[in-house]
C-alpha cells in the first residue's frame, strides 16, 4: 500500500513540499497516513484536535501525542471550547482549520494533509446526489484543494477503507475507535453500512471507477469555471440579464453557483434552477431572497447578490440651514450653499416656497403636477427606470400641498434668482 500511495503522489505532484502538517485524529485512516507518510522520509507536524464532545476526546488526545512523540515527529494539539451552536459541524470545520493554519503557519509550510479515503470519496458523492448540488459538488473530494492560500492534500483518495484495514493489521499499528462511526443516526453513516456494501458487489472496480468518475466531474468543471469567471469580469461581477439568457444553461447555472459560493451560501440544484428561472423572467425591478439578509437583485438590465435593505416610511418638516437624517442613515440638508458637483440636489426658488417643507418618501397615490396635466410619481420612477429599493428610500419635497421635485431626479430650474438647495447626502454613496 505504501508503493500505491507513493504512486499517488508522484503521479498528481500532490506534496510538493517535504515539511507537511498533518491532520490526525486518532483515528485508524490518519494513523495509518502517518505511518506510510514516516516511512516516506516525511518531516511531519501532527495536529491533534479535541473537539470536547464525547468523553473519549481527552483520551484520544493522550493517546496521538504519545504515540507520536514515541515515533519522534513533532505534536501540536489543541481543546476547543464546546460549540453549543446547532450548527456544530460548519463551525468545528472553521476551527479545526484555523489551527491547521495557524500550524503550518508556525513551521513555514503551505502543506495541510487529511486522511480521506476512497470511500470517504464514495460517501460523500452519494451524498451530494441524495442531497443535491452543483456540478463541483457532484464530484466529491478533490485529491488536492486550496484553501486560503493553503493546499488540502489527500493522498489515500485511491485506497479504500479495507485496504487500509489490511494494512493497520499487518504493521499492528494502533488507533482509537469513534463510537459514533456505528451509529446509524447519520447519513454518511447509514450510507457507509448500508449503501456501499451491496455498490462493492455490484462491481469489483468501484472504487476505480468512482475516481475515475470525480476525476473527470472536476476536469470538466474547471473549463466551465474558467468561462465563468471571465463572463463575471467582462460583466464586472454582476449579470447582464440579456447576455444571460443567452449562455447555455450549463454556464448560467455555474455563474449562478459561483456568485452564491462567494458569500458562503449553500447550494442546491433547485436553487440554482429557482434563481436562473427568476433571473431571466421577464419582471424588471425584482428581488429573490437567497440568505438571511440578502437577496438576487434584479434591476432592469442587471442582476447582483445585495443586502436586502429593510423599508422605512419617514416624514419630517424642515427649515432652511437645517439637516435631517432618514432612517436608511442618509443625511438631507436645505441650504443656500452651491452644491459640489458630486452632490445629488434639487434646486429651488426660495422666493416660491414657504416653510418648514415637508420631506417624505414616496405614498401611494403620489403624483406631480405640471402645466400639461398630472402624471403619478410611480410612472416617473419607472421612466427614470429607478430601481425599487431605491423608490422606497428616495426623498420627496413638498410644499404644504403639492410635490416640487426629487433631489438628482428632478434638480430644478437653472434660472433660480434667489435659489435654496436641498441636498441628498445619500449613505454608502460609492457602491455601485
Amino acid at each position: 500500500m505504501i508503493k500505491k500511495v507513493e504512486e499517488y503522489i508522484d503521479e498528481l505532484n500532490l506534496l510538493k513540499e517535504k515539511t507537511i502538517v498533518l491532520a490526525v485524529s486518532g483515528g485508524i485512516d490518519s494513523m495509518v497516513l502517518f505511518d506510510i507518510l514516516s516511512k516516506l522520509d516525511y518531516q511531519i507536524i501532527v495536529a491533534h484536535i479535541n473537539h470536547n464532545v464525547r468523553k473519549e476526546s481527552s483520551i484520544e488526545y493522550e493517546f496521538v501525542k504519545k504515540y507520536v512523540l514515541e515515533h519522534n515527529a513533532i505534536f501540536e494539539g489543541t481543546t476547543l471550547n464546546k460549540i453549543n451552536d446547532g450548527n456544530f459541524h460548519d463551525i468545528a470545520r472553521e476551527k479545526r482549520y484555523q489551527f491547521f493554519m495557524e500550524i503550518a503557519d508556525k513551521y513555514q509550510t503551505k502543506t495541510i494533509v487529511t486522511a480521506h479515503h476512497a470511500d470517504d470519496l464514495l460517501e460523500t458523492i452519494l451524498m451530494k446526489i441524495i442531497r443535491g448540488s452543483n456540478l463541483y459538488g457532484y464530484g466529491g473530494i478533490k485529491p488536492i484543494s486550496k484553501y486560503k492560500g493553503y493546499n488540502i492534500v489527500r493522498p489515500l483518495l485511491t485506497s479504500s477503507r479495507s485496504e487500509i484495514r489490511d494494512y493497520q493489521k499487518n504493521n499492528n499499528i494502533p488507533f482509537m475507535e469513534d463510537s459514533s462511526n456505528s451509529s446509524d443516526k447519520y447519513t454518511r453513516n447509514r450510507i457507509r453500512h448500508n449503501v456501499i456494501p451491496k455498490l462493492q458487489k455490484e462491481n469489483e472496480g468501484l472504487y476505480k471507477n468512482v475516481n475515475n468518475y470525480s476525476s473527470i466531474i472536476f476536469e470538466t468543471f474547471g473549463y466551465i469555471r474558467k468561462n465563468t469567471i471571465k463572463i463575471l469580469s467582462v460583466w464586472k461581477n454582476k449579470i447582464d440579464n440579456e447576455e444571460f439568457k443567452n449562455l447555455d444553461k450549463t454556464l448560467r447555472y455555474d455563474i449562478i453557483a459561483y456568485m452564491l459560493e462567494e458569500y458562503n451560501l449553500k447550494l442546491s440544484y433547485q436553487k440554482i434552477k429557482a434563481i436562473d428561472n427568476f433571473i431571466i423572467s421577464s419582471s424588471p425591478n425584482k428581488s429573490y431572497l437567497i440568505g438571511s439578509n440578502l437577496v438576487f437583485k434584479k434591476v432592469y438590465n442587471y442582476t447582483s447578490i445585495k443586502e436586502e435593505i429593510k423599508a422605512y416610511d419617514y416624514e419630517f418638516l424642515v427649515n432652511l440651514e437645517e439637516e435631517i437624517t432618514t432612517p436608511y442613515n442618509d443625511k438631507i440638508k436645505i441650504t443656500r450653499n452651491i452644491p459640489k458637483n458630486e452632490e445629488i440636489y434639487l434646486r429651488l426658488c426660495y422666493n416660491d416656497i414657504r416653510f418648514p417643507l415637508k420631506i417624505r418618501n414616496r405614498r401611494d397615490g403620489d403624483f406631480f403636477t405640471f402645466k400639461y396635466g398630472k402624471k403619478k410619481l410611480k410612472d416617473f420612477f419607472i421612466d427614470n427606470k429607478t430601481p425599487l429599493d431605491e423608490r422606497n428610500r428616495i426623498p420627496i419635497v413638498l410644499d404644504s400641498s403639492s410635490i416640487l421635485g426629487i433631489p438628482g431626479i428632478i434638480k430644478g430650474p437653472k434660472d433660480v434668482v434667489n435659489p435654496i438647495y436641498i441636498i441628498y447626502i445619500k449613505e454608502n454613496n460609492n457602491e455601485e
